[in-house]
C-alpha cells in the first residue's frame, strides 16, 4: 500500500501516476478534504502527530512525502512532519520518499548537482537543509530506508501557485499581463509536475536509489521568457509582463506576507539556475516531458479551472 501525504499538486501527481501503475494509494491531509478519483481512501491526520502517523501507516509499503506548507511555517513544523514521517518509516518498514527543492544548496555559481555542500543563506533554506539531513541520518543509521528525489520549480495541473501558475498562465489566459519575478532572460530549470511525480515513483521502486539524493530529470534548461512566450504560443497572444525585480519584491514584502518570505529566494531568479539530473538519467530510463507538450497539458488544465471559475 501506497500512502501519500500532502494533497497539493505534487501530491496529487504522484497519486495519478501511481494509480495510472495500477498500484493502490491512500492520501492524508490536515482537513480530510480533497478532489480525489473514487476509490482511493481520503484521511484526515496531522503527519506531526507521531502516533497518527505510526498507526495510519502500519501496513504501508511506500511513504510518499508531499506535505507542503507555506514558506512562514516553514522553519517551525517541516521538521516535527518529517519526524512524523521517520517514525511511520521505521514502524512499518516502509521507504520513505520525500519530494524536495533545491533551497538546501543556497546560492552557487556551477550547475546544481547531488555532491554540492549546503550553504543555506537564511531560514528557509537552512531549515530544508535540517529536515534532508535528519532524513539521511536516519537511513544510515539503519532506523528506515529512505530516498531523496529533488526537482527545480514546477509547473503544470494544479499548480496555481507556482512560477508558471496563476500569475503567468492563468493571466494571459485572461488577457493580463504575465507576472514574473527576476530575471527572465536569464536559464532557469523549470520541471514538469508529471515528470516530477514520475520521478520520485522510479525512485520508490529501485531499492538502489536508497540512501542518496537524486535530481529527477526535467527538459533541457531555457531561459523564464521563453518559457512564457511558449504559453503565448499555445494561447495565440503575445505575452505581455510585468516583472518584480529584487527591488519591487523588497518594496511589496513590506505589505505582503508572501513577498516578505520570498525575498531570501530571489538568488535563484537573479542568476543561472541550472541543474543537472545526469546522475538520474545515467542510472534509470526516463523519457522526459517537452516543453511544448508541457505546456499544451498546462494551458488545457488552466483553460477548464478558469471555465469553471
Amino acid at each position: 500500500m501506497n500512502y501519500i501525504f500532502g494533497t497539493g499538486p505534487l501530491g496529487m501527481a504522484v497519486l495519478r501516476e501511481l494509480l495510472n501503475r495500477g498500484q493502490k494509494v491512500k492520501v492524508i491531509n490536515r482537513t480530510g478534504k480533497a478532489d480525489i478519483p473514487q476509490g482511493v481512501e481520503m484521511i484526515k491526520g496531522d503527519a506531526r502527530d507521531r502516533n497518527f502517523t505510526k498507526e495510519i501507516c502500519k501496513d504501508a509499503e511506500k511513504i510518499f512525502h508531499c506535505a507542503g506548507l507555506p514558506y512562514s511555517d516553514w522553519s517551525d513544523h517541516l521538521p516535527s512532519i518529517m519526524d512524523g514521517l521517520i517514525e511511520a518509516a521505521a514502524f512499518s518498514g516502509a521507504k520513505l520518499i520525500y519530494a524536495d527543492n533545491l533551497y538546501a544548496y543556497g546560492p552557487v555559481n556551477v550547475d546544481y548537482h547531488e555532491d554540492l555542500s549546503y550553504k543555506p543563506i537564511g531560514a528557509k533554506t537552512k531549515v530544508r537543509a535540517q529536515v534532508a539531513e535528519n532524513l539521511l541520518n536516519s537511513h544510515q543509521q539503519g532506523k528506515i530506508k529512505a530516498v531523496i528525489g529533488r526537482g527545480p520549480d514546477f509547473f503544470g495541473p494544479r499548480a496555481l501557485v507556482a512560477t508558471l501558475g496563476s500569475r503567468v498562465i492563468g493571466n494571459l489566459l485572461l488577457g493580463k499581463k504575465a507576472e514574473a519575478i527576476g530575471n527572465i532572460d536569464l536559464p532557469h530549470t523549470h520541471i514538469f509536475i508529471e515528470d516530477f511525480a514520475r520521478g520520485l515513483v522510479t525512485l520508490s521502486e529501485n531499492d538502489g536509489s536508497l540512501g542518496q539524493v537524486w535530481h529527477i530529470p526535467a527538459a533541457p534548461t531555457v531561459s523564464t521568457r521563453e518559457l512564457i512566450e511558449m504559453v503565448g504560443d499555445e494561447i495565440g497572444k503575445k505575452p505581455t509582463y510585468r516583472v518584480a525585480t529584487s527591488q519591487i519584491v523588497n518594496v511589496l514584502g513590506l505589505f505582503d506576507k508572501n513577498m516578505r518570505e520570498f525575498k531570501e529566494m530571489m538568488y535563484m531568479f537573479n542568476k543561472p539556475f541550472i541543474v543537472s539530473h545526469a546522475k538520474f538519467a545515467k542510472a534509470f530510463p526516463f523519457q522526459v516531458t517537452e516543453h511544448r507538450e508541457a505546456i499544451r497539458k498546462t494551458v488545457d488544465w488552466f483553460r477548464k479551472y478558469i471555465g469553471n471559475m
